[in-house]
């Protein structure tokens, strides 16, 4: 199964998403919106094809740390048409602040996962790992140039005040399918921070 730890957002984020995506109705043709229980937070991918029984010790490692683990704020710094360094994004994504408490947290689980020395995780730290956001929408294949230049143009001119940062409780191990429509993601456990 395809694994990863995350976050999910405040219902006050949630809030100022919908309010985001209501000024981006106008491109709405060329996005596909995730579905508000979707948005979350990717703290750390474990692998693409983890097993059962390495869920299983991951989950039992994790637990034995629950309410232990750093707090990270969790604050919308705003919103973006990819990353800086991309020729053509296709992604609309909240940017997440980096904080002490957010990379503590990330280079704990990176610890435990490596520690597991299981073949179908990832035991490497990956490249752009500190690149934390929320994923609001993709742009459909279809989409051009000239419409990611439009929806540039959108997202500039949102005049949103930004949502409050919240301090995460708790994070969630989820599997994710993906599909022609999108990756489906499913809660497995919930751990508390």
């Amino acid at each position: 199964m395809r694994l990863f730890l995350g976050i999910y957002p405040s219902q006050e984020m949630l809030a100022y998403f919908r309010d985001v995506r209501r000024q981006l109705d106008k491109e709405k043709r060329n996005l596909r919106f995730v579905d508000f229980e979707k948005l979350h937070i990717t703290l750390r991918f474990v692998g693409s094809k983890v097993s059962q029984s390495t869920k299983n010790k991951l989950s039992l490692e994790l637990q034995r740390h629950d309410g232990s683990w750093p707090k990270p704020e969790i604050n919308v710094e705003g919103i973006s048409l990819g990353f800086p360094r991309q020729k053509d994004p296709r992604v609309v994504m909240a940017n997440i602040s980096v904080n002490y408490e957010l990379e503590e947290l990330i280079h704990r689980l990176h610890h435990n996962i490596r520690d597991l020395k299981k073949r179908d995780t990832i035991r490497w730290k990956q490249r752009n790992e500190a690149d934390y956001h929320i994923t609001l929408a993709r742009m459909k294949p279809a989409a051009t140039r000239s419409s990611g230049r439009k929806l540039r143009k959108l997202i500039q001119d949102i005049d949103l005040p930004l949502p409050e940062p919240f301090v995460a409780e708790e994070m969630f191990m989820i599997s994710s399918d993906i599909t022609p429509r999108g990756p489906v993601y499913n809660k497995l456990e919930r751990f508390k921070l």
